[in-house]
């Protein structure tokens, strides 16, 4: 349930507060993360979550969340001194694990100071924002104490090359898509209220009442209804902590039966649709395409199109253009109900699920990157307009 808080404050000044002492535990089950003091909402965090105070004004706490500024009513959260980490290097890329392999979340900065959870040899798991992430432990000073190894060098500045684990814009090419891959754009933030987006979650149950799963990934068993499902609500919970009115379509046993037609019409009253689907084809393709109707489609479909999968791209593939398929045009059943009653509606196929490399673990990390970017996507087609 998302806390909604509708005392007025009066702003004051800023009053800085001994950052390396203070640290704020979320106390709320679900709280407003803003821009700044009654500013946009950027996110929502959990009771039980706990953020370095950078500051405090009219009863609000700055804190650093995910490379950037954001504020927290302190009507909700609770002062207390857990331990946290400086960081040190110009800029620092955030991870999904413990490895230069795993997935970037964010770029954090210099300066900046996060909730340390834990440490596994030379990294260190911090609260990001809602999630946790991993930073390199060379990079960061520990509750303020220097922690620069004798035998690494200083972190470079952004426009010099650095070392893998150090995020500046130069990074080496990746070889594959689940070897390190290029940094991931910055999250884009922007109020989203006034917007009402429909997600179809591809497959379940047709139009015979019969249950389809969707394509299958025979070594691990995972299925693409279930892939849609999950990213389906990341994306809602994404644009929800945004102001946007999402309704989440899923068609599980047991479901009312619907034709593809009848799917696409649940976008009536809606000014996006989007349709969430995977791939499947050799076992060895891979890559993301965003798919408009090929007679019915406008341009702001086709613009909302290119916006999503630029954003594909960038967030499931680390920008490598060979796993850019492109923006296609086909005769969609869903698409062509969904153009019956609004004017904007895509058909996202994030990743080809039937490949070796999508294991559970790889599934999940490609989940969050591809749910970011259609949330992202969404947002700038919406706030461009």
């Amino acid at each position: 349930m998302r806390l909604v808080l509708s005392t007025l404050l009066v702003l004051g000044t800023l009053s800085p507060l001994a950052a390396q002492d203070i640290t704020v535990d979320i106390s709320a089950r679900a709280l407003n993360v803003r821009s700044g003091v009654w500013g946009t909402k950027l996110g929502l965090v959990r009771a039980g979550q706990s953020f370095a105070a950078r500051g405090q004004r009219s009863g609000w706490y700055r804190i650093d969340w995910r490379g950037r500024e954001a504020w927290v009513s302190g009507s909700y959260v609770q002062r207390s001194q857990r331990r946290t980490v400086e960081i040190s290097a110009t800029g620092l890329r955030a991870r999904t694990g413990p490895s230069i392999s795993d997935t970037i979340l964010a770029v954090v900065r210099r300066g900046q100071r996060y909730v340390r959870l834990d440490r596994r040899g030379s990294w260190v798991r911090i609260q990001l924002d809602h999630r946790e992430a991993w930073v390199h432990g060379d990079y960061v000073r520990d509750d303020g104490s220097a922690s620069t190894p004798v035998s690494t060098p200083a972190p470079a500045p952004v426009s010099t090359p650095a070392p893998a684990h150090a995020p500046v814009p130069n990074p080496a090419p990746a070889p594959a898509p689940v070897s390190t891959p290029a940094p991931a754009p910055a999250p884009v933030s922007g109020d989203l209220t006034g917007l009402d987006v429909a997600l179809d979650t591809g497959h379940g149950v047709t139009g015979s009442g019969r249950f389809d799963p969707g394509s299958l990934n025979s070594r691990s068993g995972i299925r693409e209804f279930d892939l849609n499902r999950r990213v389906g609500q990341r994306v809602q919970q994404l644009l929800e902590a945004r102001g946007a009115r999402v309704t989440l379509n899923t068609y599980p046993r047991g479901a009312v039966r619907r034709s593809l037609f009848q799917k696409g019409q649940v976008a009536r009253g809606s000014d996006v649709f989007v349709s969430l689907h995977h791939n499947a084809f050799n076992a060895s393709a891979q890559g993301s395409e965003v798919l408009v109707h090929n007679t019915r489609t406008n341009s702001s479909s086709q613009r909302l199109a290119r916006l999503i999968q630029g954003r594909l791209v960038q967030r499931v593939f680390g920008g490598q253009s060979r796993y850019d398929r492109g923006v296609k045009r086909q005769a969609l059943g869903v698409l062509t109900g969904a153009h019956s009653v609004t004017r904007t509606a895509v058909l996202v196929e994030g990743f080809f699920l039937d490949t070796r490399e999508v294991t559970p673990t790889r599934a999940t990390q490609w989940i969050e990157a591809e749910a970011e970017a259609i949330a992202e996507g969404v947002g700038s087609y919406w706030l461009t307009r």
